[in-house]
């Protein structure tokens, strides 16, 4: 939630949307508080928290293993684009 809302202020600072789509622009300042909203509640939720730690204690192992390989999916792909992005910008001069 907190990254959906990190995701919809770039979009807010280009003013260009704003000043184009004004009923846009007020669906992501919308969206994105009711996502900060609902995270904080969340976090700040006890009975949540107690829930959810409770719950990653009896995760399988495979789940573990699947979290932990999305995450280092998700680096790699990161470090390829990275490296792509590297070597166009270079063989472009």
């Amino acid at each position: 939630m907190l990254l959906v809302a990190g995701a919809l202020i770039p979009p807010l600072l280009s003013m260009v949307l704003v000043k184009h789509q004004p009923l846009l622009a007020l669906l992501f300042v919308i969206t994105g508080g009711l996502n900060l909203l609902a995270a904080g509640v969340l976090v700040f939720s006890e009975k949540f928290g107690v829930e959810f730690a409770e719950e990653r204690k009896h995760q399988p192992a495979y789940k573990v293993f699947l979290k932990w390989s999305l995450v280092a999916g998700v680096i790699v792909v990161m470090l390829l684009a990275t490296v792509n992005d590297i070597i166009n910008l270079t063989l472009s001069k």
